[in-house]
């Protein structure tokens, strides 16, 4: 997804659905611009530190993926 110049990848499982993705992606992108709002991404003088906070702004998002993941592991280990 692209919005205002930036684009947003994303990554699933073959079993996530479409439209549960785009439902996903569309919170992440409205939490990221209301977290980082035009004027902020206009200034930016591209150090990214000033992101190191969104992983917990869209964890919600996340962690589903991560649960999938951790449980995955740990059957195989």
């Amino acid at each position: 997804m692209k919005q205002h110049g930036i684009s947003f990848i994303v990554n699933s499982p073959k079993k996530t659905k479409e439209k549960k993705v785009k439902e996903e992606i569309e919170i992440i992108v409205s939490k990221f611009f209301n977290l980082y709002p035009k004027e902020t991404l206009n200034n930016w003088d591209n150090d990214v530190s000033i992101f190191s906070d969104f992983e917990n702004q869209i964890k919600g998002s996340l962690q589903d993926n991560i649960d999938k993941f951790e449980k995955a592991f740990w059957q195989y280990t």
